[in-house]
């Protein structure tokens, strides 16, 4: 992640004002500053929001930072490991040290003005711009990123599915089928929703078309790959064209020695109630900030140009989706999940998603209780019914990115 040039920072603008310690009536602020960073060190978090929680609470941040050092230290025969957890535990030190410094030395009275909804409004506004360089939170930014004028807005959004009749008991029922739209992003806002039930509806509905355009994709390789097969089970020889297609899908789905029985069990749809679900899971209904700034729905991480590990950025949600179904399809780490799905397709029965979760305790590590919250998701939100969403017939596919866009979107014609 590139840091701002020091041309495009705001000066540090400071007014004079008695130096002394932190005020309690500031320190909600400051932990809300740190929640929006890491959420993670405050999830478990409970307790009545009074000055002496407050303290509590960001004590409890300098005890969590210390947690990721444990994770290094155990992980020292696991070099990928070993990066990720020193990679995050870097991160998270950084940031409390910077909100606990902030605490230590910020002046009397003082609070930070960006959000200002989260500042006490009894509070001086003492910092404006933003921070210097080299700063350690440099590369954060300090809230949820207010959305441009022409960016993709929620209510914009739900509007567009709402006037083309996008509903999704209908999809579910299997009385209608699923428009070929694709979201490059999602809205910026999508926290902004105050109801639970009509955020998560607004995800599925623009999350959904993405995930099953990327199957799409790949069920199309496997049915050309099966075809293929069959040639050569009949004896027919191949022709150039379709000897180097099969040698650039066996280097995608990393399988160098062109065995079609092994390439079959990689070229597979992944169930979009699981992909539904590990996208929920990881980012929180898509209202995490890995998220909205980077397309990272799913967690994956890899290597940045200075050789620390990162959460992956993505350009578009299909790009994302697509990382995710070449992680399952191809890793090691994912091989029972493969061997299940296979089984299940030479049996001839749908893809039990329930039971292919249950493989996928390498995916994190919290393991089996990764597994549970996956079948839990599954289960309470009956993601299941859209295993057998289809995409409507037109082959025509719209690509919202804005406003504007999503303003035109009109269904597509067959």
């Amino acid at each position: 992640m590139a840091m701002v040039p020091e041309r495009e920072r705001a000066p540090l603008e400071m007014q004079p004002v008695p130096r002394g310690p932190l005020p309690d009536e500031a320190l909600p602020s400051l932990v809300r500053f740190a929640e929006r960073l890491t959420p993670e060190l405050f999830r478990d978090w409970s307790g009545e929001d009074d000055e002496h929680s407050w303290r509590h609470k960001t004590a409890s941040a300098q005890k969590a930072a210390l947690e990721p050092l444990a994770a290094v230290a155990t992980k020292a025969d696991n070099l990928p490991e070993r990066r990720r957890a020193r990679g995050r535990a870097v991160r998270v030190i950084q940031l409390s040290a910077a909100v606990l410094l902030l605490g230590l030395a910020a002046p009397a009275g003082s609070i930070l003005n960006h959000p200002a909804s989260l500042a006490p409004k009894t509070a001086a506004m003492v910092f404006s711009g933003s921070l210097p360089p080299q700063s350690p939170l440099a590369e954060w930014p300090t809230a949820p990123v207010p959305p441009a004028p022409d960016s993709l807005h929620w209510w914009t959004l739900r509007e567009a599915f709402d006037r083309i009749g996008f509903d999704l008991d209908s999809v579910a029922s299997g009385s209608a089928r699923v428009p070929r739209v694709m979201l490059v992003n999602l809205p910026p806002d999508l926290d902004g929703i105050d109801d639970l039930d009509a955020r998560k509806d607004l995800f599925l509905r623009a999350f959904l078309p993405v995930v099953l355009t990327v199957n799409e994709g790949i069920l199309e390789d496997r049915a050309h790959l099966l075809a293929l097969r069959s040639k050569i089970g009949s004896g027919t020889t191949l022709s150039g064209g379709e000897v180097q297609w099969l040698l650039a899908l066996a280097d995608i789905y990393d399988q160098p020695d062109l065995d079609l029985e092994a390439l079959l069990k990689k070229v597979d749809a992944i169930p979009p109630s699981l992909a539904l679900a590990q996208a929920i899971e990881e980012s929180g209904w898509g209202t995490s900030r890995i998220a909205r700034v980077q397309n990272a729905l799913f967690g994956q991480f890899g290597e940045d140009p200075l050789g620390d590990w990162d959460y992956r950025a993505f350009k578009s949600l299909s790009a994302a989706v697509q990382a995710y179904a070449r992680n399952l399809n191809t890793h090691r780490a994912y091989r029972e999940f493969r061997l299940a799905r296979s089984r299940m397709r030479d049996h001839g029965v749908a893809l039990d998603t329930a039971a292919l979760a249950t493989t996928l305790f390498r995916y994190s590590e919290r393991g089996p209780l990764y597994v549970k919250n996956l079948r839990w998701i599954i289960r309470d939100n009956d993601l299941r019914a859209f295993d057998s969403a289809h995409l409507d017939d037109g082959s025509q596919t719209v690509v919202i990115a804005s406003n504007d866009d999503a303003r035109d979107f009109e269904l597509p014609r067959p």
